[in-house]
């Protein structure tokens, strides 16, 4: 990819899984609220000046926010949104 996000901001992929680990379909509504993280900054600064440092790393899986902007780079379809949007993140994923 030859795009990096600034300030605070995420580039996620649309991460679509059909079935679970133990074999049960998730339904099409469901598949659509998965991100994946494919680049992020380091951190960021907030309105009062404080650093606050990334907690996101790329591949990470996170919900997708109803606010994250869909973009088109580079022909591929990408959804853009700032880190303190996200209020999920999946942990201990293989």
């Amino acid at each position: 990819m030859n795009w990096t996000p600034i300030a605070g901001n995420v580039i996620l992929k649309s991460h679509k899984r059909e079935q679970t680990d133990s074999g049960l379909f998730i339904p099409e509504t469901a598949q659509k609220n998965i991100g994946e993280v494919v680049a992020a900054t380091a951190g960021y600064y907030t309105s009062n000046g404080a650093y606050i440092e990334s907690e996101l790393s790329v591949g990470d899986l996170v919900y997708l926010p109803n606010s994250a902007q869909e973009v088109d780079l580079d022909g591929d379809k990408y959804f853009v949104c700032h880190e303190a949007e996200l209020r999920i993140k999946k942990i201990n994923q293989l």
